[in-house]
């Protein structure tokens, strides 16, 4: 089954399925319907001005703050942290659907030698956890340096490489964080229910989930939002299989080679009207309706890299950027940091294809100060080229 729309009519879409066109809920329900319909946020220690998964609810729910989802990912133990699309926060029933990416770890050369080495010291800290926990790394008593593992996401002493180790593969899990600090449990002591020991291979509902995570997917399984699901030809091979069952179907945009996918139960929401929330929005860096740069590119005409990573030098536009979005178009860049009580504006960039007029610098303005809001900044202090665009009711006025 085949679909051919415009850019126009998929843009909507897009935006209809990543919440960013309704009315946002508030608070605790407004969280609570972001992770049922997305069912995955990335996560990422960072936090100039929240961390990701912060940014991506401040953009869909009203009157959110930096941590608010503690509450229904820890307390409530609704959600759990997980590899899924990389390091995410995904609803604790979608659990067993990651079981192919702890595989992979058990997998390892070094995980297997250590394992098979130093399998009493892994029951040790096992049951140290049992007795005492949450725990951290900080907590096991033996902190002495292991040698020879310098694969990204591991530490050299004992306690840190057995903990991260334990919970890549799913004997343990993430309770609860204090200042980004992760205190470990294990699952029968935090989560009700049988979530834990099920091996999934990698398989339609896998696939059927990460499209609805994005809303539109490439059909060639490329692309960074394609990540986590393990080999590109068999994601290809399952594509093609859901598309021949018609709960897939192809989507071809006007002007755009590239073939997509959608969920054909969506399909109907091509032809619904929308009334585009009258605000500017900062999107997440790694939120989803971004994972695909490239789609990105051709659909709204905004070349967006995360340039976290990127040498001082060699950066286009700075640190830790956040596209700006209004309505169906990406209108500019902005780079805040919370700085104290006060949030710092460091920089903005207008799109040079947009023009912007004074309605536009007026909702900027708006943006700037409910983002303040979010992050219960009492100061803003703009960067001058904000500075002379629009006017803030609270400005210090130092120069950046």
């Amino acid at each position: 089954m085949k679909l051919t729309v415009t850019k126009e009519q998929a843009r909507r879409f897009l935006l209809q399925k990543q919440l960013l066109i309704e009315k946002p809920k508030e608070g605790d329900a407004g969280i609570k319907h972001v992770f049922e319909k997305l069912r995955i946020i990335q996560y990422d220690p960072l936090n100039p001005c929240g961390r990701n998964p912060d940014l991506v609810l401040q953009a869909r729910v009203e009157n959110y703050h930096p941590e608010d989802y503690f509450k229904w990912l820890y307390k409530e133990k609704n959600g759990i942290e997980c590899y899924d699309k990389l390091l995410c926060i995904i609803p604790i029933e979608d659990f067993p659907l990651t079981s192919h990416n702890r595989k992979i770890v058990v997998q390892w050369p070094q995980f297997k030698e250590l394992l098979k080495k130093r399998q009493k010291d892994f029951e040790i800290v096992l049951n140290f956890i049992d007795k005492n926990g949450p725990v951290s790394s900080s907590d096991i008593e033996n902190q002495e340096i292991v040698p020879g593992l310098g694969w990204y996401g591991f530490g050299s002493r004992w306690g840190k490489v057995a903990l991260e180790l334990l919970w890549k593969t799913g004997r343990i899990v993430i309770a609860k964080r204090i200042k980004g600090n992760k205190y470990y449990d294990l699952p029968r002591k935090v989560y009700n229910g049988d979530y834990f020991g099920i091996d999934r291979e990698v398989e339609e509902e896998h696939v059927l989930r990460r499209v609805n995570a994005v809303g539109i997917l490439r059909a060639t399984s490329t692309g960074g939002a394609w990540n986590g699901l393990g080999r590109a030809k068999h994601v290809s091979e399952i594509l093609k299989s859901l598309i021949n069952k018609r709960e897939l179907t192809l989507l071809n945009i006007e002007g755009i080679k590239t073939k997509y996918v959608v969920l054909t139960k969506n399909i109907k929401l091509f032809d619904t009207k929308v009334s585009f929330r009258d605000e500017m929005l900062f999107i997440a860096p790694l939120d989803s309706f971004v994972w695909d740069r490239g789609m990105l590119e051709e659909l709204f005409g905004f070349r967006y890299r995360w340039e976290v990573y990127v040498p001082v030098a060699k950066r286009e536009y700075g640190y830790y950027v956040l596209p700006i979005l209004h309505k169906d178009q990406f209108v500019g860049r902005i780079e805040p940091v919370l700085q104290g009580d006060t949030l710092v504006i460091k920089n903005l960039w207008k799109e040079q294809n947009i023009a912007w007029d004074k309605g536009m610098d007026k909702g900027l303005e708006k943006a700037i100060e409910k983002f303040a809001k979010y992050l219960k900044a009492k100061n803003v202090l703009p960067h001058p080229r904000v500075r002379s665009s629009i006017h803030l009711s609270r400005i210090r006025e130092e120069v950046v």
